[in-house]
């Protein structure tokens, strides 16, 4: 029987060859005689040969893929012997090793779940029924097993450098499997001169190393499981490709994005499911179906869109997309089946009217710890009134948001405008709740206005020249009328001993009321305004003198008896001379003009000032405050100091014992005397609210006695004193004071205080050019003629009853007691 069968391989291999002699005549003689004993190697069982080789007698395992080894015990595996394989029901796929030469017969015939076994060039002898009939061979086409695979008529798959294949036609061939060990795999267009056109089922299945793949254009179908359970990234598939296969790109944990070609038109079941790394996916606008399981448990995708032709959406398509926490439904989808939607990120669905089918669990529901589906409590289904949509939500238990339902919040009622109760709006009805069980009249929505409810007005007087009334509504406060209010007087004069005063009355209409309101303005009582005491009566022998003074307002007339007596100010120096002519006159003093006690040059022209502002002059050395001084300052609580003159009159180390004390300083000083002068002008004017002076006093520069003789007259007129030289041209800082004065236009007098000595003619005459007004002279043969010539010219203002006298050889008591003399 076996020398039958090996004579009818030999014709068979004849005609293949077209010569029998092309193979030796042993090629199929298995029947060589074996004595060894059998041993075992793990799920192996084998028996020497020789020396060196051992044949494989059996094996127990229960893997579905084997490897079989090269050796055991030390030895080469040369041969597989007969029912080596059998009744192995789960082993799907075998690969030979090189070191195999011989199968017996029925080596793997009794293997029912074999698929493919792959054999190598290094088999030269294969046994009768060595393989089930399902069984598909992999080898290539120069190879022993080729021949016997075409005499048996047994499938057969070839192998091309790493790749696997099968011819589909006589043009085109499809991938089946990958031997190479690349992370990154180009694959071909063409494998043995023909066009590769599809991937296979399994073909890259479970290749862990795999990270990147390039497919061809001239592939278009993917074959089921193709690249699941492979460690690839991401994947671009061309668009030549029309057809993916389930479960085809499954539990490729590692793969992050996607991009699914435009002529796909069916997402496969299973396609991406368990991609937990997944993050991106690109559907393309023609895909009308998403199949069972399709992106199950891709937890890492947090957003997908799903195209517009889309009309179904399997069971658990998504289920498990944990981090997919919004989603769109297009108004194409029909149908979403069992679990499609379930343990998905978002906690509501807005749900199109298209579908018309909702399968069991397909939203709303979660996994629990023991990764059972169920129900979310708090979830919302977004969809129309009367649609699949809303009979799950139902059935379901789940909250419901009606799509285009618009929910208007109460609004009350205002003084002028209608309020309304909640309600809601859907489809041109009214409800009076959120789940529209209840309809109700667009009447029934409105609260009517309430109207205003005017309380008492609140009244504000602007002064006394007008006054408005405010109402407010008690209903909304917010609603305020101010009205302006018609104002009439009546008026009771003061007198010098009784207050007046003028009642102001304030009248609104206002919602068909009058109201009033009454404005009292105390007119203080004047006071008598007594003339200066005039002495009208002497007495020698008691040395006593009678004055009397009468009020201008009422005429009444006072009287008092005064001891004839002449008062001296005076103190151990200057200082405090200066100090006690400020306490006769002065119980408090805002403000204290201060001047150098040795030099005149700065302080002269300050008297004026001194009497506008109401301040005693005193005075300091150059570097350092007199106790006398400051102990003045403090006793009339002073707040400012004005300092007349630069730090060469007065130091910095005197302003800043004044700064350390809290007061305010303010210094007046030019770069010369002229200057000075001036601005101390300047400053009397700002005291004066800016009226410019209607007269002015020209005194010689370089001298004492002729400004002291004016400056109570000067003060009293609120007149500047301004430095003139004896000849020459006029001051630059003179001459610009007194531009400024002659632009303003104010001064109608002007006196020269001296003879031609001090200031000549021609420099009076230059001074009254430069003013536009002639000046007056005023002199005497010495400087006391001098002063009583100023003082017999003013008389009309120095009207008081008494006489300040001081020493006309020096300069600092006639400068404090200056300020004296004119407020007296």
């Amino acid at each position: 029987m076996l020398k039958k069968k090996v004579l009818s391989g030999l014709l068979a291999i004849a005609m293949v060859f077209g010569s029998a002699a092309a193979l030796p005549e042993s090629v199929f003689d298995t029947s060589a005689s074996i004595t060894a004993s059998a041993e075992t190697s793990g799920d192996y069982s084998y028996q020497e040969l020789d020396d060196e080789t051992v044949e494989i007698t059996k094996y127990s395992g229960s893997y579905t893929m084997i490897n079989i080894p090269s050796t055991l015990g030390g030895k080469q595996v040369t041969s597989i012997g007969s029912d080596a394989f059998s009744d192995r029901a789960y082993l799907e796929k075998i690969i030979i090793p090189s070191s195999v030469t011989n199968i017996a017969e029925k080596a793997f015939a009794s293997a029912p779940g074999l698929k493919k076994i792959t054999i190598p060039n290094s088999v030269k002898a294969i046994g009768d029924n060595a393989f089930n009939s399902k069984c598909t061979i992999i080898c290539t086409k120069s190879s022993f097993a080729y021949v016997y695979a075409a005499l048996y008529s047994i499938k057969c798959e070839y192998i091309a450098g790493d790749y696997i294949y099968k011819d589909i036609d006589d043009e085109t061939v499809e991938i089946t499997g990958y031997t190479g060990k690349d992370k990154t795999v180009n694959i071909p267009s063409t494998l043995a001169g023909k066009t590769v056109t599809s991937i296979g089922d399994y073909a890259f299945n479970a290749w862990s190393s795999l990270t990147s793949i390039t497919i061809p254009n001239s592939v278009t179908s993917i074959g089921d499981y193709a690249f699941s359970r492979s460690g690839l990234t991401s994947i671009t598939i061309p668009n030549s490709v029309t057809r993916i296969g389930e479960f085809a790109f499954g539990a490729c944990y590692k793969l992050e994005s996607a991009v699914i070609p435009t002529g796909v038109e069916t997402i496969t079941y299973d396609l991406f499911a368990e991609c937990r790394g997944l993050k991106s996916v690109t559907i393309p606008s023609s895909v009308k179906s998403i199949e069972n399981g399709a992106f199950s448990n891709c937890s890492a995708l947090t957003s997908i869109t799903i195209p517009s032709n889309v009309t179904y959406i399997g069971a658990s398509a998504f289920e498990g997309c944990t981090g997919l926490k919004s989603l769109t439904i297009p108004s194409s989808v029909e149908t979403i089946d069992d679990y499609a939607f379930g343990a998905c990120g978002f906690t509501s669905l807005t749900v199109p009217k298209t579908v018309t089918k909702i399968g069991k669990m397909a939203i709303g529901y979660v996994h629990n710890e023991l990764y059972c589906l169920v129900k979310d409590d708090n979830f919302t289904v977004k969809c129309y009134k009367g649609t699949a949509a809303e009979k799950y939500a139902k059935d379901n238990g789940f909250k419901i948001e009606y799509i285009g339902l618009k929910h208007i919040a109460a609004k009350a009622a205002t003084c002028t405008a209608d309020g309304n109760i909640e309600y809601w709006k859907y489809d041109g009805k009214f409800y009076s709740d959120a789940k529209l069980t209840t309809e109700i009249t667009q009447a029934k929505t409105v609260v009517k206005a309430t109207g205003h409810k005017w309380g008492t007005p609140s009244w504000t007087w602007n002064g006394t020249a007008s006054a408005s009334a405010k109402f407010v509504c008690s209903n909304d406060k917010s609603h305020v009328e101010t009205v302006k209010a018609a104002i009439t007087s009546k008026t009771t004069k003061a007198t010098c001993t009784t207050d007046g005063k003028a009642v102001y009355t304030a009248t609104v209409s206002f919602n068909g009321k009058t109201y009033t309101n009454t404005n009292t303005v105390t007119i203080p009582k004047t006071g008598h305004k007594f003339s200066a005491w005039k002495t009208t009566a002497f007495d020698t022998d008691k040395n006593t003198s009678t004055q009397t003074r009468t009020c201008s307002a009422c005429n009444k007339t006072e009287s008092r008896t005064i001891e004839n007596a002449i008062q001296r100010l005076a103190g151990a120096g200057r200082y405090e001379t200066a100090a006690k002519i400020s306490r006769a006159e002065f119980t408090q003093a805002d403000t204290v003009v201060l001047a150098n006690s040795m030099n005149y040059a700065d302080a002269l022209a300050g008297v004026p000032l001194a009497k506008a502002k109401n301040a005693p002059i005193l005075l300091t050395t150059l570097k350092t405050l007199p106790a006398e001084t400051l102990a003045e300052i403090e006793r009339l609580n002073a707040k400012k100091v004005i300092i007349l003159g630069g730090t060469s009159a007065v130091s910095a180390d005197v302003e800043k014992a004044l700064t350390d004390k809290k007061l305010e300083v303010e210094r007046i000083a030019g770069k010369t005397r002229f200057e000075t002068a001036t601005k101390i002008a300047d400053k009397m004017q700002q005291q004066n609210e800016n009226k410019a002076p209607t007269d002015v006093f020209f005194v010689y520069y370089n001298g004492f006695a002729d400004a002291l003789s004016v400056s109570a007259a000067a003060a009293v007129k609120g007149a500047p004193i301004v430095y003139l030289t004896t000849n020459g041209a006029l001051n630059p800082d003179t001459a610009a004071y007194i531009a400024d004065l002659k632009k303003a236009g104010s001064v109608k007098n002007a006196y020269v205080i001296g003879g031609t000595g001090v200031i000549s003619d021609d420099m009076m005459k230059k001074a009254g050019n430069a003013l536009g007004v002639a000046p007056t002279r005023l002199f005497g043969a010495n400087r006391f003629e001098t002063c009583i010539a100023v003082n017999e010219k003013f008389a009309g203002v120095l009207n008081g009853n008494m006489l300040c006298v001081a020493t006309g050889m020096d300069f600092p008591d006639a400068l404090a007691g200056g300020v004296y003399a004119a407020i007296n």
